[in-house]
């Protein structure tokens, strides 16, 4: 038996309000980020190591 391929999926924070979100898609050659309220428009495209760094700095910061 092989395993199907998956399919990324965007990811909703949980203490998103219902008007200001971001999603996040994280696949293993990219990351992306787009909002919520326009989902067929642009997103924001990341190497993970850059994202993984931003995400380390609002960890330490705050910000």
């Amino acid at each position: 038996m092989t395993d199907a391929p998956r399919v990324a999926a965007w990811k909703t924070s949980s203490r998103c309000d219902a008007v200001n979100c971001i999603e996040v898609l994280i696949e293993p050659d990219r990351v992306a980020v787009r909002s919520s309220a326009l989902r067929s428009g642009p997103s924001l495209q990341f190497d993970p190591v850059a994202w993984m760094d931003f995400i380390r700095h609002l960890k330490t910061t705050g910000y």
